[in-house]
C-alpha cells in the first residue's frame, strides 16, 4: 500500500487533520489516487472542517442582490472536482454560484 510521506507536515496539524490522515490511509490505493487527500479532508460528505463559518455568521444569502458580486466570481468559490459541488473556502456548506457572503472578495 502505497503511504505518502506527509510526516513533518503532520507533526503541527491540529488532531483532527492527523485523524483524517490515517483515515485516509486506509482507503484502497486505486481510491487513494483518484482523491486527493484536500478533497478528502474538506468535504467527502462528512462535513465541514471545523474553522469554516457558518452560513449565519457569513450573512451568506443564495442571490447577491449585486449581479456583480457572487460568489462566481470571489477567490474564495470553487466547485469540488469529483462531485461538482460548489463551495466556499470560508463557509460550511454549499453555496450558490449566484449567492453573496460578507467574505467576498473578487478575483
Amino acid at each position: 500500500m502505497m503511504e505518502l510521506d506527509y510526516k513533518d507536515a503532520l507533526v503541527n496539524s491540529p488532531q483532527w487533520i492527523k485523524d483524517a490522515w490515517n483515515e485516509y490511509n486506509k482507503l484502497d490505493l486505486k481510491t487513494r489516487e483518484k482523491t486527493p487527500f484536500l478533497w478528502f479532508v474538506l468535504g467527502k460528505g462528512k462535513g465541514t472542517p471545523p474553522f469554516k463559518a457558518s452560513k449565519k455568521d457569513s450573512k451568506y444569502k443564495s442571490v447577491s442582490s449585486n449581479p456583480n458580486v457572487i460568489c462566481g466570481n470571489c477567490i474564495f468559490y470553487y466547485v469540488q472536482p469529483v462531485r461538482g459541488f460548489k463551495i466556499c473556502s470560508q463557509i460550511r456548506g454549499q453555496v450558490d454560484y449566484d449567492g453573496i457572503c460578507r467574505f467576498w472578495d473578487g478575483k
